[in-house]
């Protein structure tokens, strides 16, 4: 249970990075979608346990915000 947990947290830190990033280039682009996704990549990891959820939820962010992208916003 204890390497579940690690796991958890190490993807978490993961997807807490990318969201930094997201979250540098969205502010100096001045994009608002990129804000956004970027600090909620920061944040969510912190309130869910689950291995799978925690990338779903990383996936779904991402895709979506590509989509928004491509939408020109």
């Amino acid at each position: 249970m204890l390497g579940s947990n690690v796991n958890v947290f190490l993807l978490g830190g993961f997807i807490s990075l990318i969201g930094m990033a997201l979250l540098i280039y969205g502010r100096k682009a001045t994009r608002v979608p990129h804000i956004v996704v970027g600090l909620t990549l920061m944040v969510y990891p912190y309130f869910i346990g689950s291995l799978v959820l925690t990338t779903v939820i990383a996936v779904v962010l991402v895709s979506g915000l590509a989509v928004v992208s491509r939408l020109g916003y």
